[in-house]
């Protein structure tokens, strides 16, 4: 009697295991159409299908259970941050107001799923580390297929209706795995990682240092200097910078880990001691490159009209530089000062860089200085996950120890 009692028990703890696993898949499979940028013939289509898939990952929060004490702590500061966005709408009215209302409320119900601390805390967690190994996975499988002659177009296999853009340019080959193109991939991961840092409050060693190599393979101007930021980063202030030592001087299962690092380093050979490879990326940083030249149109047509952004922005269907291509490609921070106007994106990202000084210290608060520079729209879902994020940091007592960054 006992062994079947215990067999039963066994049986029920498997269960539930492979119960946990399929939700983390399902939140997982739900982040990924939800976060990650795809084009289609029809701008709106591709855009529908995010929206779409961030509803269903809002339902599954919200279904999942969420903390009633966050909603007291949580709902009037959120009820306050709405306001922007209702601004925004009353100067101009476009459906991108549904997108950002939507990504909020995205924002709101995982803050109160990740404050609670409690299972579904965890499966969402489980869920954003999953979906950033897997593009790292993608993208080094890629790059090592394409350098064997193989290419394997990952993009078009997960968004049918998308197709990738690959880049070679003087020579060098620039892939982006998952992603649409080699700079979206190295924007995003970065986004990843401080969302990462943020809602956990540590540095995983392992996922850091794979995160940063795949950054820098984006072979981007931006990417290789981010990058190397959190390459850095990882390394000095990891919340496990025991395993470094143990993964250099063990045995056994130190080896696997080392074949790895291995790997990597024949890659950042193959491409970065190129000359082609130091050659596009000086030119990137000269601003020689089309990307480059329509920043600067940007960035000139700010500095010529920067007062019409002062107190108020232009709203959701704004007329802010209609000749530029691509402003989006000039920072999140223009995009939030084109809506809403400076003071609401200088409040935003001063709650982002407090949260991360909170979190990690003065360190991860330099780190997190370019997110302000990234392409992340102004309505995208993952930036709103960041900055709600910090809006739970801020409430919560500070984590850091001044001057150690841990």
């Amino acid at each position: 009697m006992p062994l079947s009692r215990l067999y039963i028990a066994y049986r029920c703890v498997v269960l539930s295991l492979n119960l946990r696993k399929i939700r983390v898949l399902l939140l997982m499979g739900l982040l990924l159409y939800s976060v990650i940028p795809t084009e289609s013939g029809d701008e709106s289509s591709a855009l529908l299908i995010r929206a779409i898939a961030a509803w269903l990952l809002s339902a599954a929060i919200l279904i999942g259970g969420v903390s009633k004490r966050g909603i007291v702590e949580y709902g009037p500061t959120f009820a306050i941050l709405y306001a922007p966005i209702l601004i925004g709408a009353f100067i101009s009215f476009s459906l991108r107001y549904f997108i950002a209302s939507l990504a909020f409320v995205l924002c709101y119900l995982w803050v109160l799923a990740i404050s609670s601390n409690g299972r579904l805390s965890d499966q969402l967690i489980s869920a954003l580390v999953g979906l950033m190994w897997l593009s790292c996975g993608v993208l080094i499988i890629q790059v090592a297929g394409f350098a064997s002659g193989v290419f394997i177009p990952f993009h078009s296999i997960f968004f049918p209706w998308s197709e990738a853009r690959i880049q070679v340019v003087d020579g060098v080959s620039r892939l982006g795995g998952l992603y649409i193109e080699p700079g979206t991939f190295a924007n995003w991961m970065y986004a990843f990682f401080v969302l990462h840092v943020l809602a956990t409050g540590r540095v995983a060693m392992r996922l850091g240092i794979a995160a940063a190599v795949c950054v820098m393979l984006s072979i981007s101007a931006w990417g290789v200097v981010v990058g190397a930021l959190m390459l850095m980063f990882t390394i000095f202030f990891s919340t496990n910078r025991a395993s470094i030592r143990e993964n250099i001087h063990g045995s056994g299962a130190g080896i696997g880990k080392r074949l790895v690092l291995l790997f990597c380093a024949i890659l950042f050979l193959r491409y970065f001691l190129s000359d082609e490879v130091r050659e596009f990326l000086l030119t990137k940083f000269s601003f020689q490159t089309h990307s480059g030249e329509t920043k600067l149109e940007v960035y000139q047509y700010l500095t010529d009209h920067w007062t019409s952004l002062l107190f108020l922005g232009r709203g959701f269907d704004p007329d802010f530089c209609t000749d530029c291509e691509h402003v989006a490609d000039s920072g999140a921070f223009i995009g939030v000062a084109m809506v809403y106007g400076f003071p609401v994106a200088i409040a935003f990202f001063g709650v982002i860089l407090r949260a991360a000084y909170r979190a990690r210290g003065l360190a991860f608060m330099l780190l997190a200085i370019p997110l302000l520079t990234t392409k992340l729209p102004y309505w995208d879902f993952v930036l709103f996950l960041i900055f709600g994020t910090a809006v739970m940091v801020n409430h919560r007592p500070s984590t850091h120890r001044a001057g150690t960054g841990s």
